[in-house]
């Protein structure tokens, strides 16, 4: 004999049980990696010098690179003490490989222009392996946050420069 089955009673449905969280989260990276690289976001386009004995690229580059190093410093003291596999991707190739190309080219050409270059591709793909090993979709809005406010405060600036002819940032 087959059993019967009850009826189900009608009423408010039920609600999943959530889903556990996933392994990005849960690596132990630290959410001031992020916050790092938002600030970054936020104060490169939005500073600047008030004269013009330092040229605006430059000060941006020293943010960016900083606050690429600092992120990274963050990030492998919080891996010192729970030792875990860092992600890669194949896309972090190609800044590796133009990196080695500009110090070999150091042998052919002027040697600062290749150790610029060479400086530059690594801050590159620094940021570009941060943000493979310490992004994820929950920590997206910060980034994005970082770099609206970083767009609003530059077109600050040149609102002002064209409104009020502001000239505290000096252009070249």
């Amino acid at each position: 004999m087959a059993r019967k089955q009850k009826p189900r009673a009608t009423g408010a449905p039920v609600a999943p049980a959530p889903l556990p969280p996933t392994t990005r989260e849960t690596d132990g990276t630290p959410a001031a990696v992020v916050v790092l690289l938002a600030a970054v976001m936020l104060l490169a386009p939005a500073i600047g010098v008030p004269n013009e004995l330092m040229l605006q690229d430059t000060l941006k580059s020293i943010v960016v690179s900083f606050g690429a190093l600092g992120a990274a410093l963050v990030f492998f003291f919080s891996r010192r003490r729970a030792p875990r596999p860092v992600l890669w991707h194949p896309v972090l190739a190609l800044p590796v490989l133009l990196l080695a190309y500009s110090l070999g080219s150091m042998a052919w050409s002027h040697a600062f222009l290749g150790g610029v270059e060479a400086i530059r591709w690594f801050v590159f793909a620094l940021l570009l392996w941060l943000g493979i090993n310490a992004f994820s979709r929950e920590r997206m809005p910060w980034l994005a946050w970082g770099i609206h406010g970083g767009a609003v405060l530059a077109s600050l600036w040149a609102a002002l420069q064209f409104w009020v002819d502001w000239r505290f940032f000096p252009q070249g």
